[in-house]
């Protein structure tokens, strides 16, 4: 069942829920029409209003006019929050719904909207160089080891043979980290929010696929230079 985030007008993000749950919040007057949501699998924002599966009552409430503010006035008491539609005053924060938990660093849970990405060009096409920058310090010192030393002392027992299982061990281990580079960089790096994640894992991405082009080239003449030594 699609779940949503529910975008207050606080700029913190609650969630995510269900169709059921967000009906039920709605019948009790914390989600207006034009509170916005955000797809919790593929981060697409749109207004409450916009679901077809959520009902709203004929006549919503009419959002207070603002006073001017007295002298001696009562401060808001902290941890309030207004409610989700916009323009409205409502100072009570709804039960059950929790601000975004930063967990990246954590060794944590992995949000679903990095949970659903399948492939890390940066992790496939920089390798240890990746590793490094995003906190797996030991992974990539060994990963060093395994597609340089593991594979020259290969090569100098089993000459050729040894040379192509060498490469063959670095290449499992960079496809390994493609499909799992969204996971790690989550769990062993810190980001200030998703959007702070996207966006410098848009850069590693740029690296990664000029990283996987080189070695493509370098690899291609290395079994052209090996031809031509055995012509």
């Amino acid at each position: 069942m699609a779940q949503y985030y529910v975008l207050a007008q606080d700029g913190n993000r609650y969630g995510p829920a269900d169709i059921p749950t967000l009906q039920q919040w709605i019948n009790e007057n914390r989600i207006l029409p034009t509170t916005m949501l955000e797809d919790a699998s593929t981060g697409q924002q749109l207004p409450a209003s916009a679901l077809s599966d959520l009902r709203f009552p004929t006549a919503m409430p009419q959002p207070p006019m603002p006073s001017q503010p007295t002298m001696g006035a009562a401060p808001q008491m902290p941890g309030t929050s207004p409610i989700y539609g916009r323009g409205s005053q409502v100072t009570y924060q709804p039960p059950g719904m929790t601000p975004f938990n930063n967990t990246s660093g954590m060794r944590a849970d992995v949000p679903p909207e990095i949970e659903a990405l399948k492939w890390n060009w940066g992790a496939f096409g920089c390798g240890c160089i990746w590793l490094l920058f995003h906190g797996l310090v030991l992974a990539g010192i060994g990963l060093v080891f395994v597609q340089g030393i593991l594979g020259a002392v290969l090569g100098s027992v089993l000459g050729n043979f040894g040379v192509w299982i060498g490469a063959l061990i670095g290449i499992c281990i960079s496809i390994w980290l493609g499909l799992n580079g969204h996971k790690l960089a989550w769990r062993y790096n810190q980001y200030a929010s998703i959007d702070d994640y996207f966006r410098r894992e848009q850069i590693w991405t740029i690296f990664g696929i000029i990283g996987f082009a080189l070695g493509l080239v370098e690899l291609i003449f290395s079994i052209l230079f090996r031809l031509s030594m055995r012509g």
